[in-house]
């Protein structure tokens, strides 16, 4: 094997070289051929020829994160390596095998970034299947591993794949990825291309080796497999389907809970919005509420902040007295006029500060603009204007002040004549008026105290009063309520002592009546207890096992269940239940002594088993008959104890399972010592001679029906009745397990005499079918169940015998491939055709099932093994196939006007019988008029283009040339056409074939002929050449 690209480490160098500077490092490179390009806006090239280019898988780790990319590298000129086109892993979505290519070698890769772009899909073809694998194991191990997701597989088996790397590790290839990967801080085992439990874990596939070592696989089995496979899936799904509805009131449950758990959730999530909304309004109340305090803060920190700047302010306005008297006087004297002159003086500067020092916020103060007034009233009366202070008020806008507190100011400010330096005055006289009222408020109080006195004394007494009579009224109160209590308890007490004397005699006289309902009679204690079940006295121990039943059914269900805890009824319970154990146990032991002597004393006589040259049909009338006489007793154990019966059934079925099974043996070891077998030759498609088709084998199928005659009625009877002596008594599962008991290992015989029946002649397992079909649906399930089971094991094993012989007989048919060239008709197509027909004289009106799996198996290999032999043989393959497939149709012609299945086989061989032949003749025709078809093959073809006129200037097709074509293929044609038929002699071995094969060979011709005729009559209608009707005369007489 050439070495791969993968191992070279030139390429390597060459691919880190071109990727070099982008931190990553090469996991895998290798030479692949890119066929259907992206297709370009311009001239598309016809023919695309296939671009060398080289994969590269590189890896790129940063901390945590792990990055895998695919490179494509294309050469250059001058020879190096470089990067055409780079896809990130991550977004792989498929990878496909193509199956057009028969090497398998090309396959695509899809990426969901490229989706939607509107281009043809890349083809990648690797040189050999190895190189293919090896990639794709890398991407899928990155993607698995690393990237954590996988793409879609489409066109190869991924479990092929895995055994591919199981098988294909390689050293050097596994050095070489864990370079690859180390500066990534990828491990060795991580970064490896084979694949160790990656895609199929090592338990699964040993578990798959295990299971498929179970069989022994060969040639047909696999349908068998597969079919088992699926019973198991089916019964898979149904139990998982069981599981489901068993735990369907779990799931209500969960239901149940997650519906409450959903309104709790919506309750809660109503009550959770009612809180919000109202925490919501209580924060807006308490933020409205903050606000308007921090306002009311503010506006007193203002407002005494106002009062001092006022009294400092009215400080500053304050107008002396002497210059108020000197411009107020009128006098103007010369000696005084420095004086008046002092005080304009002083007014001058004060207006000055009214105008420029003050603050302009403080002229709109009513005190301010008052004192201003005063002045300015000053000046006017010194300038003889005469105007009075009020006339020169100015409205004031309230800044600081609001305009309630303005208004409370005028209303009190206006009761009183406001004159210049009045402020103090009417300040001194509001607190001499406050001192006056609290004084007198003060004499007030203290006049009238001894009064206050008198009315508060008289306020405690009535209060004292009024707390001692509430004493006294929740004294009498509970006096009151105990007395009516201790009155309703005597009653109480008086009523329940007067009805327990009227129980207690009831009671008395109820439990005599029961005491003498539960008397156990002396004879039927004595009855019970003795311990002897003979024959003569079984009516005694019927009627006492009715009396006790009759005594427990009081107990447990006449009885009041009141009276189930009185100590006497507790005594009797407990004497009846002494008795009915001991008499169980006493009954179970004679009963399992009586099972098992019977069943010995049958064994011990050898009259009741077949001998030499006898055959004895077993008889159980009298074991059934010693059995029923005990049949009440356990009815009545029934009733009384069911876990008793365990023993005593097991004995019983252990008893009547090996008398059985030593009837069934010296029954089927006497029937096979009876019966003569005849001499069949079982091999029936190799060999010399074919085998005997007339032997008589019909005493073998009646020696097995005979013996399914005797025992399976037989065995029903049994089935009948043990369920008859054990239905209800015991549980479903414990009755089927005592069912299995009995009949277990009587099959053993039964597959004796199937075994010995196909070492004759296999073909009586069609017979045995059909007789074991038969008996299946003459019984009922409800009465034969465990019989049943018997005979569809029995029917199993036939089928499988059966289709054994077929399986050999097909390896018989593939011996005949050898890979060489074999001539004439195949031994085994005639063989089969005596086989069918003795399976069919068994078959006999029966399901055909079986038969017709058989006749699908064999027909069918022996057609794949004609067509093999026939491609060992090109040349000659179809003068081997239409013999072969005339031989089969020829020797089942009868059988397939009656039997379906091999009516479409016959259609089938009829259907490839006539194609060989077409090709056969086709070839020997054209052999000697190649050249007169092919000219007229050429005309057709021109025809679909060109009128028939043009077709005589086309090169080659000229009056002349049809004339040399007709000349030379014409002239002596009865040459040609004997030369023919020596050619379809030549080669056929069945001579019976010449005349239809002859006859047909006639027909093509006068049909290819008669088609040349028209074509040249229609291009060349001047021409003269061999009418139809001449041919025809020829090939007449020929």
């Amino acid at each position: 094997m050439a070495k791969s690209s993968a191992d070279d480490k030139e390429l390597r160098r060459a691919c880190e070289a071109a990727i070099e500077g982008t931190k990553q490092n090469v996991v895998l490179c290798i030479r692949v051929a890119k066929s259907k390009g992206a297709w370009g806006k311009g001239k598309v090239v016809k023919g695309q020829m296939a671009k060398p280019r080289v994969l590269a898988i590189t890896s790129k780790h940063r901390g945590d994160r792990f990055k895998a990319f695919l490179r494509v590298l294309k050469y250059t000129n001058g020879g190096e390596l470089e990067q055409a086109r780079m896809y990130k892993l991550k977004h792989l979505a498929k990878m496909e095998v193509l199956t057009s290519d028969s090497s398998g070698c090309t396959f695509m890769l899809g990426f969901d970034k490229i989706r939607n772009q509107r281009v043809a899909p890349i083809q990648w073809t690797m040189r050999n299947i190895d190189d293919r694998n090896r990639l794709l194991l890398c991407i899928l191990h990155i993607c698995k591993d690393q990237l954590g997701r996988m793409p879609k597989v489409v066109g190869i088996d991924i479990v092929e794949l895995a055994l591919w790397a199981k098988e294909h590790q390689s050293a050097g290839s596994k050095q070489q990825n864990l370079d690859g990967l180390s500066g990534d801080g990828l491990s060795g085992g991580d970064a490896a291309v084979t694949v160790e439990n990656d895609l199929v874990s090592q338990a699964e596939e040993e578990d798959m080796e295990a299971l498929l070592g179970t069989y022994v696989m060969g040639i047909g089995e696999a349908e068998m497999f597969s079919e088992r496979l699926k019973r198991e899936l089916h019964a898979l799904e149904a139990a998982n389907v069981h599981a489901i509805l068993e735990t369907e009131h779990l799931v209500d449950e969960v239901l149940q809970g997650l519906e409450s758990a959903t309104i709790c959730t919506e309750d809660m999530d109503e009550w959770l919005a009612l809180f919000n909304v109202k925490l919501r309004h209580m924060r807006e109340d308490i933020e409205a509420i903050e606000t308007r305090n921090n306002k009311l803060e503010m506006q007193s920190i203002n407002y005494k902040s106002l009062v001092t700047e006022l009294e400092k302010l009215l400080a500053r306005l304050h107008i002396p007295p002497e210059v108020s008297a000197c411009l107020a006087s009128g006098t103007f004297n010369e000696s005084h006029m420095s004086k008046y002159i002092e005080a304009c003086d002083w007014i001058r500067d004060a207006l000055r500060g009214f105008d420029s020092v003050l603050d302009p916020r403080f002229a709109k103060i009513r005190a301010e603009h008052q004192s201003a007034g005063s002045k300015q009233q000053n000046l006017d009366g010194l300038s003889g204007d005469g105007l009075s202070g009020g006339d020169a008020a100015v409205t004031v806008e309230n800044d600081l002040v609001s305009q309630a507190e303005e208004e409370d100011m005028e209303a009190l400010l206006g009761t009183y004549v406001m004159g210049i330096g009045e402020a103090e005055i009417f300040s001194e006289r509001l607190k001499r008026e406050l001192h006056a009222l609290e004084a007198a408020n003060v004499h007030a109080i203290l006049e009238t105290e001894h009064l206050v006195d008198e009315v508060l004394q008289g306020l405690e007494s009535a209060t004292i009063c009024t707390e001692d009579m509430d004493e006294w009224l929740a004294l009498f109160n509970v006096k009151l309520r105990h007395m009516r209590e201790d009155i309703e308890a005597i009653e109480t007490r008086n009523n329940k002592l007067e009805m327990q004397s009227i129980n207690y005699k009831s009671l008395v006289t109820e439990l005599e009546k029961l005491l003498a309902r539960l008397h156990i009679p002396p004879e039927v204690s004595a009855c019970l207890a003795s311990g002897t079940f003979n024959e003569s006295h079984m009516s005694k121990y019927i009627e006492a096992c009715d009396w006790i039943r009759d005594a427990l059914r009081g107990f447990d269900s006449v009885l009041d269940p009141r009276f189930a805890k009185i100590r006497a009824v507790k005594e009797k319970r407990a004497e009846v239940d002494i008795i009915k154990l001991t008499f169980v146990r006493m009954a179970c032991e004679f009963l399992r002594d009586h099972f098992v002597k019977l069943a010995d004393s049958m064994m011990s006589d050898k009259r009741n088993f077949s001998q030499r040259g006898q055959l004895k049909k077993p008889d159980h009338a009298h074991l059934h008959n010693k059995c029923r006489i005990y049949t009440p007793l356990l009815q009545h154990m029934k009733f009384l104890d069911r876990s008793s019966l365990t023993p005593l059934r097991k004995s019983y079925c252990s008893s009547i399972n090996q008398l059985l099974r030593r009837e069934t043996r010296e029954f089927a070891n006497e029937l096979r010592a009876g019966t003569k077998p005849p001499k069949v030759q079982s091999v029936w498609f190799e060999g010399a001679s074919a085998p005997n088709p007339n032997v008589d084998t019909s005493t073998i199928s009646e020696a097995y029906s005979k013996m399914l005659a005797v025992f399976v009625p037989l065995l029903v009877d049994e089935f009948k009745l043990c369920i008859w002596n054990h239905v209800g008594i015991v549980e479903p599962g414990a009755l089927n397990e005592s069912l299995r008991d009995l009949l277990d290992g009587i099959q053993e015989d039964f597959y004796a005499t199937v075994d010995w029946a196909h070492k004759i002649d296999p073909l009586l397992c069609i017979s045995m079918f059909g007789i074991t079909k038969k008996y299946l649906s003459d019984l009922k399930a409800e009465t034969a169940g465990y019989v049943r089971l018997l005979l569809d094991a029995m029917e199993d094993r036939i089928t499988n015998l059966f289709m054994r012989f077929i399986d050999e007989a097909r390896h018989q048919i593939e011996r005949f491939d050898k890979g060489v060239k074999q001539t004439g008709v195949m031994s085994f197509v005639p063989r089969f055709a005596l086989l069918a027909t003795r399976m069919e004289h068994y078959i006999q009106g029966q399901n055909r099932d079986l038969v017709d799996q058989a006749y699908i198996k064999i027909i069918g290999i022996m057609f794949v093994i004609l067509e093999k032999i026939s491609q060992a043989d090109p040349k000659h393959s179809d003068i081997f196939i239409l013999e072969n497939y005339a031989s089969f149709q020829n020797s089942l012609y009868e059988l397939a006007n009656c039997v379906p299945t091999l009516a479409k086989f016959y259609h089938q061989a009829s259907e490839s019988y006539e194609q060989s032949c077409t090709r056969h003749i086709s070839v020997i025709i054209y052999y000697q008029f190649e050249r007169l078809f092919q000219f007229a093959k050429r005309i057709e073809d021109l025809m679909l283009t060109n009128s028939p006129e043009e077709i005589p200037f086309q090169v080659g097709l000229s009056k002349s040339d049809l004339r040399k074509v007709v000349k030379s293929s014409l002239s002596g044609v009865d040459k040609h056409i004997t030369a023919m038929h020596k050619k379809l002699m030549k080669n056929l071995t069945s001579e019976e074939l010449v005349p239809t094969l002859w006859d047909k060979c006639k027909k093509e011709f006068l049909d290819k002929y008669d088609s040349f005729a028209q074509l040249s009559t229609k291009v060349y209608p001047s021409e003269n050449i061999p009418s139809v009707t001449e041919i025809r005369g020829l090939l007449a007489t020929m």
